[in-house]
């Protein structure tokens, strides 16, 4: 029988990937960054997994597993920047329960600093809890995620006061926390900041859809299903008055896209760049990381030189020799992704960049498509390392893993 739907998409999504060595230095080399300017906003769960040992019986007791550990999209992405060495800043609202002294213990202990948690009092914190068959695939889940939506702009100011805010190079924000709190976010942010939004779900993906028509997400990662979704939201919440004026996008296409990208995926993307402010699609440029299951990963960037036309690019797939889980895949490919963008920002190596800031850094507002491309190839070979463990992030992750040759995995 064909593996459920989410098993094949995020299997599909990873690949071998040859690293461009102009790009990245090695890995024993002193310009590798130890800590790098992220911060990354979002959920923190209690993860409680239950899993059969045998074919489950509804109506009695099962014999298996239970595990608990700690997951969120924001914690995972978090997670895999830490493994990778760049001690990323964690903004989320945790509950007055206690747990927040096992998130700090926690946070200590992998190297996430959690500069930005807040208690919400009389909240409990986040939990997850879910039952797995015998072979590992859902069967249920409960998500008990009240604490994260009082993650409001109040309640978040004293961190984005902060100096480790203000400093940060890339803000990664998920689709747990509210739109209002994402739309802070994106205002807050200082000018050479760019901002990565995880959509997280179908339902979450259109909180992100009000900060990305103003041009206040630079990169964001939708599956097929959210893609749709966000791209019918834009249109159901389109100004007349700008649609009637709005200059309709022009998407490129290279050969590797034959067959691959439908008419329908085209027209979606078509919808969620011609949303964009167009005084800022002027200055800034916007991708769209596309996750197609078994087609692979499709990356669409908007550039400044050429705001009317989205070029369009395809990292074909290969599947990992197996699947053990895929939980977290799509969290480990962003936080890999974004590590390798910064990594590439940081490397004296790196000659070729876009427009710099003050600091002498490229400015990730302006990141080109091939940079993006290299920094993606990064995130699909830590996705699959991910799929082929049985945590949330593969706790083989590290710099050195991603800079080996494809030869040494």
């Amino acid at each position: 029988t064909e593996p459920p739907l989410e098993i094949r998409e995020l299997a599909g999504v990873v690949r071998q990937a040859r690293l461009d060595p102009c790009s990245f230095p090695s890995p024993s080399s002193s310009s590798v960054p130890q800590s790098l300017p992220i911060v990354v906003v979002g959920g923190v769960n209690e993860d409680i997994i239950g899993r059969a040992s045998a074919r489950v019986e509804r109506g009695t007791s099962n014999i298996g597993t239970i595990s608990e550990t700690w997951g969120g999209v924001g914690h995972n992405i978090a997670l895999c920047l830490a493994k990778l060495g760049a001690s990323p800043h964690l903004i989320t609202a945790m509950g007055s329960d206690g747990a927040e002294k096992a998130l700090f213990k926690h946070c200590e202990a992998e190297g996430i600093k959690p500069t930005g948690v807040v208690c919400v009092e009389g909240e409990r914190s986040c939990r997850y809890m879910a039952l797995l068959d015998h072979e590992g695939d859902l069967i249920a889940s409960i998500a008990d995620m009240k604490a994260i939506q009082r993650l409001t702009p109040s309640l978040m100011r004293p961190f984005i006061s902060a100096p480790w805010f203000s400093n940060a190079e890339m803000v990664v924000i998920d689709g747990n926390v509210t739109q209002e709190a994402i739309d802070h976010v994106c205002v807050a942010v200082s000018p050479h900041t760019a901002v990565f939004f995880e959509p997280t779900s179908n339902a979450k993906s259109v909180r992100g859809v009000p900060s990305w028509k103003k041009g206040g997400i630079h990169f964001v990662s939708p599956n097929e299903h959210e893609l749709r979704t966000m791209a019918r939201h834009v249109s159901e919440t389109a100004d007349d008055a700008k649609q009637t004026n709005a200059t309709v996008t022009s998407i490129q296409a290279d050969t590797t896209l034959n067959g691959v990208l439908s008419a329908s995926v085209s027209r979606d993307l078509g919808t969620m760049f011609d949303a964009i402010d167009a005084r800022m699609k002027a200055l800034e440029a916007y991708h769209v990381v596309l996750t197609m299951g078994s087609r692979g990963v499709v990356l669409a960037s908007s550039l400044p030189t050429r705001r009317n036309t989205v070029s369009v690019t395809l990292i074909p797939p290969s599947l990992a020799p197996y699947v053990t889980s895929t939980s977290g895949a799509g969290d480990t490919l962003v936080g890999a992704t974004v590590w390798a963008l910064l990594t590439q920002n940081h490397s004296s190596q790196h000659a070729t960049t876009p427009k710099k800031t003050d600091n002498g850094r490229a400015n990730l507002r302006k990141c080109d498509q091939a940079t993006m491309s290299n920094a993606l190839a990064v995130g699909v070979r830590a996705a699959r390392m991910t799929v082929m463990s049985p945590h949330s992030v593969a706790p083989a992750i590290s710099a050195a893993a991603m800079m080996r040759d494809e030869k040494m995995q």
